[in-house]
């Protein structure tokens, strides 16, 4: 059976990285020097903790809602739509 103990120990340096790439807040890889740094001094709580905040500020239901309100939506299909212009008449701007 698979412990608690062995997840945390398998995933830490995974969970540190997320907390590191929260801080930092942009898309590079989260730097090795921060991760160290989480890992050697937040407690498995505290690692938790923040990491529980992380995931709670990142609002994927809200995104995912927003995803799926989205792909029903086809952009292409207001061009047939465009107005008139006198400069070409034809309804396409140039």
């Amino acid at each position: 059976m698979y412990s608690i103990y062995e997840a945390i120990e398998k995933h830490t340096y995974s969970m540190a990285s997320v907390v590191a790439l929260a801080i930092r807040n942009c898309d590079t890889p989260a730097d090795t020097r921060l991760v160290n740094f989480i890992l050697r001094n937040f407690t498995t709580k505290e690692l938790m903790g923040v990491l529980a905040i992380v995931v709670k500020q990142m609002d994927l239901t809200s995104f995912m809602s927003s995803i799926i309100s989205v792909k029903g939506l086809n952009v292409l299909a207001n061009q047939d739509h465009a107005p008139v212009t006198s400069v070409n008449g034809t309804g396409v701007s140039l």
